[in-house]
């Protein structure tokens, strides 16, 4: 028989403050920096300590949650009939008051972007039938049952879900934006620098089939630029500086007027692109791995027109009944309890909390150490009713044999790009992709080829 699908099974999530809270401070420090010999020389910039001054404070709160692994739906989430089953059996797991099983009013429920289109639609639009219990999903599907049943005692079913969009999905749809947006104009180049030579490979990252590859050749492509970006920056101001004087100061209001001016369309495009798009991206990812909302929904209102100005017709819908629903919360407590759902930290380890769709992509993975091959329905709804006492189990195993277990990751692990990043900007300088910042040119992809002259505007 074949193989059967990755079944995606329900969970809920207690969140706890726990007792040591981390804050991030940075203090006002000015940037100095130092001039050299000779400005125009190839090697890089020799500074003394550049430090970036800025007056933002943030406190970044740890959070530990618990999650517990409830009874799967063996449905596939993508049509309005099985959303309507498997809504109802989250609310019957749940404890949902409505359904006789608990005393809750309501409960948050995260999904993917498909489902949470369908989602949204049958919560605002539909209607159960107190006489047939059947769904109506609409007001002329509402007239003609009610011809035919007899019934007129409709009400809403689903009143009680508090819909939000998985943030790890969101992400994920934000870097393939990007990729593909970016990929003629410079990603392409940088992805054949990296070794990804293949039409296959390279198509693979331009999709981003891997999550974890496609955010490596992002961070490299983003920090490279940048860098060569700055690099043209202070050259120009260390041009500019009188020779009795020993330093000049910079700050980032300066180099945002420099490259918002620059007359070279290549200069201007790449800045866009960085301190926009890709600068929304990084910002929404390290917000939801510090559990920082407001900089996840900063990130999220930067590159929200990328959605608009590209054929992504689920997220835009998703964005528009996203924002609508944060209105549409007026409770404080019920905001503040949504939010601390928002970025899921098990290990109360800073900068390393998930979005609760991620967390259950994690929770399917532990449970499919404990499947035979071909799992059935059954093996699932007994692995995940038993999924604690089997995780202590194989963990007590293990540590009885002085072993490690294989599928643990073994902690964080901090990525070094630097020779990556030092190879890309080693190209762009090679092809000289940012000299002459103030004067006209073609706008070219970093291949040389022509581009459109509209896309400077888009």
């Amino acid at each position: 028989p074949p193989r059967l699908r990755k079944r995606s099974s329900m969970y809920k999530v207690k969140v706890s403050q726990s007792d040591s809270d981390q804050s991030q401070k940075l203090t006002n420090v000015s940037t100095v920096i130092y001039t050299c010999s000779d400005a125009n020389s190839e090697k890089y910039l020799q500074v003394k300590k550049v430090r970036v001054s800025t007056d933002f404070t943030g406190e970044l709160q740890q959070k530990n949650a618990t999650v517990q692994v409830l009874q799967p739906s063996f449905v596939n989430p993508c049509s309005y009939s099985a959303l309507i089953e498997v809504l109802r059996d989250i609310g019957r797991q749940g404890g949902v008051a409505k359904y006789g099983t608990g005393t809750r009013q309501w409960l948050v429920v995260f999904c993917d972007g498909l489902p949470y289109n369908l989602t949204a639609r049958i919560i605002k639009g539909s209607k159960t039938c107190q006489t047939c219990n059947l769904v109506i999903l609409n007001h002329r599907e509402e007239v003609a049952h009610n011809q035919s049943c007899g019934g007129r005692d409709n009400e809403a079913e689903f009143g009680w879900v508090v819909l939000h969009p998985g943030p790890g999905h969101i992400e994920m749809n934000m870097l393939r934006s990007i990729m593909d947006f970016t990929w003629e104009v410079f990603m392409k180049d940088i992805a054949m620098l990296l070794n990804f030579q293949s039409e296959k490979a390279q198509a693979a990252i331009r999709k981003v089939t891997d999550h974890h590859k496609g955010w490596a050749v992002f961070s490299v492509a983003y920090a490279a630029l940048l860098e060569e970006l700055l690099t043209v920056f202070i050259r120009q101001r260390l041009a500019q500086v009188p020779a009795e004087e020993s330093r000049c100061e910079l700050n980032p209001r300066d180099f945002v007027t420099f490259v918002r001016e620059a007359k070279n369309p290549n200069v201007r495009f790449m800045a866009d692109c960085l301190l926009e798009i890709m600068q929304a991206l990084a910002m929404y990812r390290t917000g939801t791995r510090d559990g920082n909302v407001p900089l996840m929904k900063a990130g999220r209102a930067v590159f929200s027109p990328q959605w608009f100005s590209r054929n992504h017709p689920l997220y835009r819908e998703l964005d528009i009944r996203d924002e609508l629903q944060w209105l549409q919360i007026e409770d404080p407590e019920i905001k503040e309890l949504c939010e601390a759902f928002l970025s899921l930290n098990l290990s109360g380890v800073p900068s390393t909390g998930e979005g609760p769709d991620f967390r259950l992509e994690e929770e399917n993975r532990t449970a499919q150490r404990f499947m035979p091959p071909i799992p059935s329905n059954e093996d699932w709804s007994r692995v995940c009713a038993n999924m604690d006492i089997l995780s202590k189990l194989r963990a007590g195993v293990f540590q009885d044999k002085g072993v490690q277990d294989p599928k643990e990751k073994g902690g964080c692990r901090k990525h070094d790009h630097s020779l990556e990043i030092f190879a890309v900007r080693a190209m762009i300088r090679k092809k000289g992709y940012f000299n002459n910042p103030d004067v006209p040119c073609i706008h070219t992809s970093l291949s040389g080829d022509p581009l459109d002259e509209e896309l400077i505007n888009l």
